[in-house]
């Protein structure tokens, strides 16, 4: 593990479960290089975890080294549960466009309805069921930009590149729908590092309409997570 840190040693331990299960589906994450075969899909993979039970999920291919950290997240809000999947990247060629990406594989039975999307410096997508609401969540293009400019884990010089903002897309995952957020850093430099998250939140359905509680809780601060966690 070297691209977080922490005061506690964590403990290696085989669980490749880099996703996370959910009343409505699968969320998954993957990043790696856009123009390339480079992912995380099928990168040798080294999981540590912590007492406090955060993962850490380590991966090395030629071209980088990203890490994944899943946790869950206490937000003052009711709802069930809110877990966040924090990216850290390190290129190890100059140039190259690094793409992170998150989604729903909803289970095969549910006929799931799409909400709003994002608010103030977040981007979401809420979707529900009849018994489930539930929100993924990310930064958008304003607040990955000002991250830039104060050096908040984000390449420099972002504002002089053709930066690609997060985006809802609609796809496929073999034969299932996906319901995804797919974010673009483009031409990172050699040994500088990228930080990303994404954010998955749900609970029981009251009020379709009028809940907006898995809503505003996928709208988190990284460093606020990583303090709560002890690592930085």
């Amino acid at each position: 593990m070297n691209l977080f840190a922490s005061k506690n040693a964590p403990q290696v331990v085989f669980n490749r479960m880099t996703w996370i299960e959910t009343p409505l589906g699968t969320v998954y994450f993957e990043a790696g290089m856009a123009d390339s075969s480079q992912t995380t899909r099928d990168a040798p993979m080294t999981t540590y975890q912590f007492t406090s039970g955060v993962m850490v999920h380590s991966f090395k291919q030629p071209g980088f080294e990203a890490e994944l950290l899943l946790c869950e997240v206490p937000v003052p809000y009711q709802v069930d549960k809110v877990m966040a999947g924090i990216w850290r990247l390190k290129a190890h060629e100059d140039g190259r466009t690094f793409r992170f990406k998150t989604g729903l594989v909803p289970n095969p039975s549910l006929h799931i309805h799409t909400g709003p999307g994002g608010g103030e410096h977040f981007e979401a997508l809420t979707m529900h069921d009849d018994k489930w609401h539930l929100s993924l969540g990310t930064e958008d293009e304003e607040k990955l930009l000002y991250r830039e400019s104060v050096q908040d884990f984000l390449p420099l010089s972002l504002h002089d590149r053709s930066f690609k903002p997060p985006f809802q897309s609609y796809g496929l995952v073999g034969m299932e729908k996906d319901l995804c957020f797919d974010v673009e850093l483009p031409a990172i430099r050699k040994q500088e590092i990228a930080q990303i998250h994404f954010a998955v939140s749900w609970k029981r359905l009251e009020d379709v309409w009028n809940d907006i509680s898995t809503w505003v809780s996928v709208d988190l601060n990284a460093k606020v997570v990583l303090k709560q966690i002890e690592l930085n």
